[in-house]
């Protein structure tokens, strides 16, 4: 049987999520979109996380190439959700919202029976749809809320729970 753990008394920082969820992918197996091994994206995302500016739009032509998603992808979607359990504040909580946000927004369908990398990369961001919802009922930054609401659109599989989070929140 599981047990629960506090792991924050325990001794585990923040942070320790999006590091650990960097350290299982094989970033040096996926071809990324500038045609070289992904593993630069690792630091790419260690970066995003420990809050460097501007630094998150390094993953435009690698992780994304205008609306089509690269290997990477559902990697860095899994990184992004990593992200919010760890409690990401300020500007790397808004990058983990952008690069979910760019995913999203990219050409794909969700078809269980044919697996893409827009599937893949939805399904990274479903296991961790409550974090979103989250955010969406904390935020009052009218331009996260907005790309939550993009996010949600695309990925809620029950879009009345959508309809009915939007009306709690008049929006």
């Amino acid at each position: 049987m599981a047990r629960w753990v506090d792991i924050f008394s325990a001794g585990v920082d923040v942070g320790s999520f999006t590091r650990s969820e960097i350290a299982r992918h094989d970033w040096g197996g996926m071809e990324c979109g500038c045609e070289r091994t992904a593993e630069h994206l690792s630091q790419v995302l260690q970066s995003v996380a420990d809050g460097q500016p501007d630094i998150v739009r390094a993953l435009d032509n690698h992780a994304f190439i205008q609306s089509n998603l690269m290997e990477p992808a559902p990697a860095v979607a899994a990184v992004a959700m990593a992200m919010f359990v760890d409690g990401s504040s300020g500007g790397s909580l808004s990058d983990a919202v952008w690069i979910l946000w760019c995913i999203a927004e990219c050409e794909g369908d969700v078809d269980p029976d044919e697996p893409t990398l827009f599937s893949e990369s939805v399904v990274q961001i479903q296991q961790g749809i409550w974090s979103l919802y989250g955010e969406l009922m904390r935020s009052q930054d009218e331009l996260i809320v907005d790309r939550l609401l993009d996010i949600l659109r695309v990925v809620e599989p029950h879009p009345e729970r959508l309809r009915s989070y939007r009306e709690l929140l008049g929006l």
